[in-house]
């Protein structure tokens, strides 16, 4: 039961390594993620002028459950 690997016990000795490689690998997810996401379904930015109907949709809808219109970016 008490079995464990040397990776794992090498891991398991060194918690600050463990921590730094953890809060690393969700620092890049939260750098790449929304990009990731919204790549791999093909979306793509639009415009007003583009798109009025869409545009004047969100503003309406985010009027009404009162919060703020999302920033394009």
């Amino acid at each position: 039961m008490g079995y464990r690997t040397a990776l794992q016990r090498r891991i398991l000795h060194r918690p600050i390594l463990l921590t730094v490689v953890i809060l690393g690998g969700l620092v890049v997810q939260y750098w790449l993620g929304p990009r990731t996401v919204l790549g791999s379904v093909g979306t793509r930015r639009v415009d007003a002028t583009e798109h009025p109907d869409l545009h004047a949709t969100v503003t309406r809808l985010s009027s009404q459950i009162d919060i703020a219109k999302p920033k394009s970016r």
